[in-house]
């Protein structure tokens, strides 16, 4: 039997090659994947400072879990940059953080303005931990012992310095214990895999922070050391004994804000009750001055009434007299004619004197109306001339405002309004008819009168008098019936002026209590309100700070 050829010897090694070509591209493969592996976990240092100022342009939340507890890192503009505009987003940090980083970067003591702005960012009810953040190159440990302790004098008097600012505007229980931190270093060294001996710093920092790692890598026996050296674990450590008592210490720092807060709030409250109280003192002597103005005004209208009428009165039973003088002297023996003289002249006066009462009245009015016009005009000027203007919410649907502007007194009381109220002709007519009451049989009264002096119970003497003196007796019998009339209507115009002045004092009571009055209600309602929210607020703080530890 013939037996097969046996393979040339190329054929052999040929499978042999394929196989080693294809181990080669395994390893190459692994090797990429391996590198794309170690790149992915590069992811170190992005967020650190480029030395660009205000690195930092917002508020940034990150995602901290320790000991199986999530929590949430809060990276915030530095207070040291444009505060203008950044403030804002420092204060929605803080107001949410229960306990603060406070980083000092310089190694020198805070300034003046940077303690005013810590003062105004962490004055309510957060813990603060001190920092000062050390800073060196690798070549400031060349040496052993410059390895010897991270605080030397620099750090350490910078660390002094701050916790003193701090103190100063911190309550004592809010300050922690500072630390010095080489941020770098620590960096440097929790971005160090010592089993593998890689970074995780991203390559786009590696120009800078790479760089930095391996310097200090140099200079230090280890990353451990490196860490250690940090003291990087002492943020740690802080972080790590608020873990048990985390939530207690979240209620007692919310506790303490609200505390804070109301604090403030009463403070500005009471501050502006205060201000209240004077601005109203200050307007006491303004409303009294505007009160007694009306109350002069009113006695004022009331005196001049009073005198006018009886001034009015006076005047028509003098014309009166004349008339009946003159008539008696003209008709003497005319009793007819006497009588219808009187009457006529009666009636005269007192249509004139209805005319002259009106004019009276309207002139009164006016008066009344202008002094009533100046005391209010007074009055909203005192007002002005101490600047004060409150709008204080009594609820949240409503609100109680002042605003003293000249179109909110309404001040104008027109001479129609008073006719209505008070001026009504028609009652002194009935005025004139009570006092005319004693003029029914005028006739008859005259006759009487005449009949004294002409009739039979006369002597004998008297029947020979001359004529001009039987007048004479005659006009002065008439003048003491005329003046017994002038005192019945005198007495009647004194008993009528309540009636007269009763609607005249009630607008002037309504003038005092709807504009003055309700005025100067209006300007205590601010007072009233104040009052009641500072005590719903101390009532709210006493039960804070009653409430046991962790507890609301």
């Amino acid at each position: 039997m013939d037996l097969p050829a046996p393979p040339a010897a190329q054929d052999i090694w040929r499978p042999r090659a394929a196989f080693d070509d294809a181990w080669a591209g395994f390893a190459r493969a692994a090797t990429s994947l391996e590198g794309a592996r170690q790149h992915a976990r590069r992811i170190d240092g992005t967020i650190i400072g480029t030395g660009e100022a205000d690195f930092t342009k917002g508020n940034q939340a990150y995602a901290l879990r320790v000991e199986g507890k999530a929590f949430q890192l809060l990276d915030v503009p530095g207070i040291e940059g444009d505060e203008g505009r950044y403030a804002q987003f420092v204060r929605e940090a803080i107001a949410k953080a229960h306990l603060v980083l406070y980083v000092n970067g310089t190694n020198k003591k805070p300034e003046v303005r940077t303690a005013a702005r810590i003062r105004s960012y962490l004055k309510r009810g957060t813990q603060v931990l001190p920092i000062v953040n050390v800073r060196g190159s690798a070549d400031s440990y060349e040496f052993p012992e410059d390895r010897a302790t991270l605080e030397q004098k620099g750090p350490r008097d910078a660390l002094r310095q701050t916790e003193e600012v701090l103190r100063a505007v911190l309550r004592p229980d809010a300050l922690l214990p500072g630390t010095c931190v080489q941020g770098l270093l620590g960096f440097s060294s929790l971005a160090f895999d010592p089993a593998s001996g890689t970074t995780s710093i991203h390559p786009a920092r590696a120009h800078d922070l790479g760089r930095q790692q391996a310097n200090y890598l140099k200079a230090f026996a280890s990353a451990a050391a490196m860490r250690g050296f940090s003291q990087v674990t002492q943020i740690e450590d802080s972080i790590r004994q608020r873990v048990g008592t985390f939530r207690a210490d979240i209620v007692e720092s919310n506790k303490r804000k609200t505390i804070d807060l109301l604090a403030e709030n009463l403070a500005v409250l009471d501050e502006t009750l205060e201000q209240h109280r004077k601005f109203m003192t200050e307007q006491d002597a303004a409303f009294g001055s505007c009160r007694f103005g009306l109350d002069e005004a009113q006695a004022s209208f009331e005196r001049e009434l009073g005198m006018g009428r009886t001034r009015l009165v006076n005047a028509w039973f003098d014309e009166l007299c004349e008339d009946a003088d003159d008539a008696v002297a003209a008709h003497f023996g005319d009793e007819d004619l006497v009588a219808s003289r009187i009457r006529a002249s009666f009636e005269k006066g007192r249509e004139q004197q209805a005319v002259q009462l009106r004019s009276l009245l309207e002139e009164l009015a006016t008066r009344l109306n202008n002094d009533t016009h100046e005391s209010l005009t007074r009055l909203h000027k005192d007002i002005q001339r101490v600047a004060f203007q409150a709008r204080v919410s009594a609820r949240p649907d409503a609100s109680v405002s002042m605003n003293y502007e000249a179109g909110t007194l309404d001040m104008e009381f027109g001479l129609e309004g008073w006719g209505k109220a008070a001026f009504n002709i028609g009652s002194y007519a009935l005025a004139g008819a009570g006092i005319g009451s004693g003029f029914p049989v005028i006739g008859t009264a005259i006759g009487a009168a005449l009949g004294a002096v002409l009739g039979v119970a006369m002597s004998a003497l008297e029947i020979f008098l001359g004529k001009d003196r039987r007048i004479r007796k005659a006009q002065a019998k008439m003048r003491e019936h005329i003046e017994a009339m002038r005192t019945k209507a005198l007495e009647h115009t004194r008993a009528t002026e309540p009636q007269l002045l009763a609607p005249i004092a009630a607008e002037i009571d309504k003038v005092r209590a709807g504009e003055v009055d309700a005025l100067q209600g209006q300007m205590m309602q601010p007072k009233d309100i104040i009052e009641h929210q500072a005590a719903s607020m101390r009532g709210l703080l006493k039960k804070l700070e009653d409430a046991p530890h962790g507890e609301l």
